[in-house]
């Protein structure tokens, strides 16, 4: 989704486009580091400039200053350089100013430390609102176990749209295939999440969010469109924050199992000691009915069947993610860490992660014996 379109392969004898190659690689350096130089390419007539993200001999990635990531073919390029300029991303203040340009008069655009919200007309200050309270509880999510986490290198960007009709010719346009159940995504290489105002009204119960000051702007936002935005925004943060890796083939059910598991305390302020505070009580009642009559296999089929799951029965699968990342983070703390930074570090050159692969990493971490982990963990989901 990402290429250059139109591009044509380049004609050059194979000795000069190893040494032309080589000469890119050379020059490209060794990625993203602070100060690094804005490099530009050259293919087809169409010029890139940006930071080198990553590269090996086949390809480059290339971050633009919003932070949005293309791919460029160095088979396809014909000049490259450096500009002498540094890379900086653009500030959220000057990326909303950009925004605001290309939307029409029916949207507002608002900041908020990183984030630059788009909504409707009237919106956008709720928005902003709910995306700092997710931020600040992620944030503290993290620092309270003593895992610092990286700031997000660029603007968080958060588009929410009118209609319905508007966001599927987003997702279209971005080639995001549209499901029955999606009400919104996140995507890794624009680094935008994108999603809509499903018009569904606000319970008494939810419009002060688990014991926070009542917000006039915030319980203006329907209980399904905030849920749908809190969860992306949380993927947002965890591909910024380097728990996940934007260019990586990260397994599904560790970004939504880590979703899920910080979404059912986005918006509660208080430091509960106990479990049951942050336990997600939707996701644990599906997780009790899949298992009490559709799920037949264990852990290990759950990793090496997670994809089919999740085209075929989308609400198992996100109970499940949520049940055993739950475990996990609660009873198997250090481990959970070891795994998401083993995985966030694994060498993109090596292809695509298979479930098989995923499972030998998740034995590495935890042991060969799987059967007694999957023991440990539905005993200590029953005990909830």
């Amino acid at each position: 989704m990402c290429s250059p379109h139109g591009m044509i392969e380049m004609r050059m004898p194979l000795q000069l486009r190893s040494l032309f190659l080589g000469g890119i690689v050379s020059l490209l350096g060794t990625g993203m580091v602070v100060a690094a130089p804005i490099i530009e390419l050259t293919a087809q007539g169409k010029t890139y400039q940006g930071l080198n993200i990553a590269h090996n001999s086949l390809e480059c990635w290339i971050a633009a200053q919003d932070g949005s990531y293309q791919r460029v073919e160095l088979s396809r390029v014909s000049s490259f350089r450096k500009t002498g300029s540094e890379f900086r991303s653009l500030s959220a203040t000057a990326l909303a100013g950009a925004i605001k340009k290309s939307v029409g008069k029916s949207y507002e655009v608002q900041t908020q430390g990183r984030f630059v919200i788009c909504a409707p007309r009237g919106q956008a200050a709720g928005y902003a609102e709910l995306a700092g309270r997710v931020e600040k509880s992620f944030s503290g999510y993290f620092s309270r176990r003593g895992w610092p986490l990286k700031h997000a290198d660029f603007p968080l960007v958060i588009l929410v749209l009118a209609t319905e009709e508007e966001f599927q010719n987003v997702c279209q346009s971005s080639g995001t295939a549209v499901g029955p159940y999606l009400r919104g995504f996140y995507h890794p290489l624009t680094n935008r999440v994108t999603l809509y105002d499903l018009r569904d009204s606000v319970s008494e119960s939810s419009a002060g969010f688990s014991g926070r000051a009542k917000s006039e702007k915030l319980t203006s936002i329907g209980d399904s469109t905030r849920q749908v935005f809190v969860h992306e925004t949380i993927h947002q943060l965890a591909f910024n924050a380097g728990l996940h890796d934007r260019l990586g083939d990260n397994p599904r059910w560790v970004v939504e199992g880590l979703a899920t598991l910080l979404e059912a305390g986005a918006l509660d302020s208080t430091n509960r000691a106990d479990t049951s505070g942050r336990i997600n009580v939707e996701r644990l009642r599906q997780f009790q009915d899949y298992r009490a009559n559709r799920r037949k296999g264990t852990i290990s089929d759950f990793i090496l069947q997670a994809e089919s799951l999740y085209e075929n029965s989308p609400l198992d699968f996100y109970a499940e993610a949520w049940a055993f990342t739950f475990y996990l983070a609660e009873h198997r703390r250090p481990d959970y860490v070891r795994l998401l930074k083993r995985i966030a570090s694994r060498d993109k050159s090596n292809g695509p992660y298979s479930p098989e692969e995923q499972l030998k990493d998740l034995q590495q971490v935890f042991g060969k014996d799987l059967r007694w982990l999957e023991t440990q963990y539905l005993r200590a989901i029953d005990k909830l």
